[in-house]
């Protein structure tokens, strides 16, 4: 789910049309954040969101994973 809220807001940067989201219901939110990151964060955010999706594929802790991963997320570019 974090993946296609990211995803929305990553759209959203590029696009005014609803349509195009996941988060259809939570439209109004999404272009409000998406404000507040460059196209550049979100794209290293999305990434760092499919590595640890990545890592709990191959059996690494999920703790850990999502504990590194809201680390990552919460840096600032």
């Amino acid at each position: 789910m974090l993946l296609y809220w990211y995803r929305d807001l990553l759209v959203s940067k590029f696009t005014q049309e609803r349509d195009n989201l996941f988060n259809i219901d939570r439209s109004e939110e999404i272009f409000s954040y998406s404000k507040m990151f460059t196209e550049r964060k979100l794209r290293k955010d999305i990434f760092n969101i499919m590595d640890t999706m990545d890592y709990m594929k191959r059996n690494i802790n999920p703790k850990i994973a999502i504990f590194n991963m809201a680390i990552k997320l919460k840096e600032q570019t």
